[in-house]
């Protein structure tokens, strides 16, 4: 689901959505890069999102909406996800165990 997920996040992200809406399509596509192996592309979309403009509750203009830093934060902490590819060479790798 995440490899059929990034072509309808980057065409959404093509609309060029403004606000809170640009920096949820942001971190889901960084997110979903970080889970393909797309490092670079996963730093450039959570790179973008910690400078989107947004308006807070008192209308005040803000740069990347604490919650979604403090989350990309988080994901920067975790080991980079092996390319898809290779996690299932590893799987495979692993030995079979019987339940019985």
């Amino acid at each position: 689901y995440v490899k059929k997920a990034i072509p309808l996040l980057e065409a959404q992200l093509k609309k060029n959505p403004k606000d809170i809406d640009r920096i949820e399509v942001l971190f889901s596509l960084g997110e979903y890069y970080r889970r393909t192996g797309e490092t670079a592309k996963s730093k450039e979309c959570f790179a973008l999102l910690k400078m989107v403009q947004y308006t807070d509750e008192d209308g005040k203009k803000k740069a990347g909406h604490p919650y979604f830093v403090g989350l990309v934060e988080e994901v920067e902490k975790l080991p980079p996800e092996p390319p898809p590819d290779m996690q299932k060479e590893a799987d495979d790798k692993q030995p079979q165990t019987s339940g019985g």
